[in-house]
């Protein structure tokens, strides 16, 4: 056997198996690493999902805003149950003036001057209570009672809404977040795959058994593997600043995240029936649509009731103290006159150039499209929840078959480093098997997070968290 083999074969027990066997892991098997090109700070805090959803629903400022618009309950609540009391009023004043007549009148009404010009000062103190008290409008009030407690279910749905739209967000974020820190670990092995191949092929360079060219190509593809990893590396950053968005906590600080499980399971075993009733009948959308058709009817009843007469009763006492000079000044108790009455009356609009009727339809029209909302909105609920089981089926599909996929490209690339070394590959087919093992584990990191994006939005659709038999991911709802 010439010196030529004998070299190439010693090159093939001491390089070859190390470079090419098992060169890209499976996302979901491989031991985790650093997807950062330095170590982290010690300060730096590990954020799990739970966490993240927690701080989210603290911090995010649109959900904060459905909060806040809720914490209008109450004095609205108080603001129409005091429409049922009578209104009280008190009037307390005091006055200082003064009469100075220079020109005066005779008997038959004819101005003269004065004789005797005085300026003369007068004071004086009133007092008054007023009570006013509706005691019929046609049952409004009533009906307001049920237009706020729909009011206040329909902000509670909104609020539920919002929280189910920004647990998926943060959860999609964090999974994204995690699918390029995957993708960074993917570029730094093929980084160090692409190394080993020009270290290869320059000690068979050295045997004469590659070109020139061969080896420059393995230098291009290394330079080009390094920006590939920049590139990821700058993905992953740009992903955490969108979560640390969501978030909508400027007090966080630093952060990486742990490890979270990209839960995976067969959706055939799920009843589609089942999903569709529990959206149906959980989806936050769909109790906030409800809520205004509630609200809805309330305000058509309320302005129905404007067609019946107003009865109040209003009542006043009131005192009055006059004087000379300032003796009436800020007078507490006056007593120079005394009045007060007691009033019954009834107010009905018999023509109000049929604004009324106009209210009343406008109302009515309002009610029916809130209805014609809720049944689109029961519609689009059932047609997410189909094509959301789709998708997801879809997805788990898809899994299987890039899995599958990549297992025959490392056995394709531990077959051809095995040929290249031994002159049964060109370099150029060498780099085709590298780039198609590569790609396959790519396409497995993605097609998994397809699968729990899948996941995540069917879950936003029924409104809950799917139930499985396997484990349940962090962070459940």
């Amino acid at each position: 056997m010439n010196a030529v083999v004998l070299s190439r074969l010693a090159l093939y027990a001491g390089l070859g198996t190390a470079v090419f066997a098992g060169a890209f892991a499976q996302g979901h098997a491989q031991e985790p690493r650093s997807a950062e090109p330095a170590a982290e700070p010690v300060a730096v805090k590990e954020l799990t999902l739970k966490e993240a959803l927690d701080i989210a629903a603290r911090g995010n400022p649109t959900y904060r805003r459905e909060l806040n618009q809720l914490e209008l309950a109450g004095p609205q609540r108080q603001q129409v149950i005091g429409d049922f009391l009578p209104g009280v009023g008190l009037t307390l004043g005091t006055t200082q003036g003064f009469v100075r007549q220079a020109v005066g009148t005779d008997d038959f009404g004819r101005p003269v001057p004065n004789p005797d010009v005085r300026t003369t000062y007068q004071s004086s103190s009133n007092q008054a209570l007023s009570v006013n008290w509706t005691l019929f409008d046609g049952l409004r009030r009533f009906q307001a009672l049920k237009e706020q407690d729909a009011q206040v279910l329909a902000w509670s749905g909104a609020a539920a809404a919002r929280l189910a739209t920004l647990t998926a967000d943060v959860e999609r974020a964090f999974f994204e977040a995690q699918l390029r820190r995957e993708h960074v670990i993917l570029e730094e092995d093929l980084l160090r795959v692409r190394q080993r191949v020009l270290e290869a092929t320059d000690r068979l360079f050295a045997l004469a058994d590659k070109s020139r060219a061969d080896v420059l190509g393995a230098r291009v593809e290394v330079q080009l593997q390094e920006k590939a990893l920049e590139d990821a590396r700058s993905e992953h950053r740009k992903q955490l600043l969108a979560l640390r968005r969501h978030l909508g906590d400027p007090s966080i600080g630093e952060f990486r995240l742990a490890e979270a499980p990209l839960a995976v399971f067969d959706p055939s075993s799920l009843d589609v029936e089942g999903l569709v009733g529990q959206a149906v009948a959980g989806n936050p959308g769909v109790r906030r649509d409800e809520a205004d058709v509630a609200l809805q009817r309330a305000v058509a009843r309320g302005e129905r009731g404007s067609r019946w007469p107003t009865v109040t009763l209003s009542g006043d006492v009131a005192r009055t103290e006059w004087g000379l000079g300032q003796s009436a000044l800020f007078d507490l108790s006056p007593s120079t006159q005394s009045a007060g009455g007691l009033r019954l009356a009834l107010s009905w609009d018999l023509f109000d150039n049929f604004n009324r009727q106009y209210n009343v339809a406008a109302a009515d029209i309002a009610h029916r499209n809130a209805q014609e909302t809720l049944r689109d909105s029961r519609l689009q609920v059932e047609q997410d929840v189909r094509t959301g089981f789709i998708a997801l089926e879809t997805a788990f599909i898809n899994l299987e078959t890039l899995e599958s996929a990549q297992e025959l490209a490392q056995e394709r690339l531990r077959l051809s480093g095995e040929e290249y070394l031994l002159a049964g590959r060109t370099f150029e087919e060498l780099q085709d098997a590298v780039s198609s093992a590569a790609e396959a584990s790519r396409d497995v990191v993605q097609a998994r997070f397809d699968f729990v994006s899948a996941r995540i939005d069917l879950e936003q659709a029924i409104g809950g968290r799917i139930v499985t038999a396997g484990p349940q991911p962090d962070g459940a709802r």
